[in-house]
């Protein structure tokens, strides 16, 4: 009976090795948009129905439209 311990150990050993794999997945990293976090965008009351899509301050405060 002790010579099949080793055959007998081995065959487990093949077949519970792979199952390790099987729990694991890939991490796959969500990245936000930057465009579409809320603090970079201000609704502008004063310029609504005028047409403008974008605005931008120089580094003198100018506002371009």
């Amino acid at each position: 009976m002790k010579k099949f311990k080793f055959p007998v150990q081995l065959i487990l050993l093949c077949l519970m090795l792979p199952m390790g794999g099987m729990a694991e997945k890939v991490y796959q990293p969500i990245m936000a948009d930057p465009m579409f976090e809320p603090w970079r965008w201000k609704h502008v009351e004063a310029l609504d129905g005028l047409g403008v899509l974008c605005m931008g301050e120089g580094k003198d405060g100018t506002l371009w439209l």
